[in-house]
């Protein structure tokens, strides 16, 4: 039952740290200098490091995150082989980790929950 969340915690996590690289970026007028020096002309690295280790972990999350969105799609778990007998299709694969209703599925909340109970799935 919280597949859901998991899922939703990459994707949310990956888009806070796509929006902080874009941000100061942005903020820097789009350099790489105005990341490297202060506006009183002190060299920091600081910003600079961050906004490097910010992307590696985005684009290491994403990388999990597509694993994993991957699993849904086909209907798997970690632990399973590559042939899944239990693939219904993407569209009925989503609906039994994200719950019926698709308004809800990038919302951490249940709805009425996933198919199933867990143990017995139909």
């Amino acid at each position: 039952y919280n597949r859901k969340f998991f899922i939703l915690f990459l994707a949310w996590t990956v888009v806070a740290c796509l929006y902080f690289v874009i941000a100061m970026v942005a903020r820097g007028n789009w350099s790489v200098q105005s990341l490297l020096v202060r506006e009183d002309g002190v060299i920091t690295i600081v910003k600079f490091m961050a906004v490097v280790v910010d992307s590696a972990l985005s684009i290491a999350v994403l990388g999990f995150l597509a694993f994993h969105l991957k699993l849904v799609y086909y209907n798997q778990t970690t632990i399973e082989d590559e042939a899944s007998r239990y693939d219904m299709g993407w569209r009925k694969n989503a609906e039994s980790v994200f719950g019926d209703n698709p308004w809800l599925w990038a919302v951490p909340i249940f709805g009425k929950g996933p198919v199933g109970d867990g143990i017995h799935w139909p």
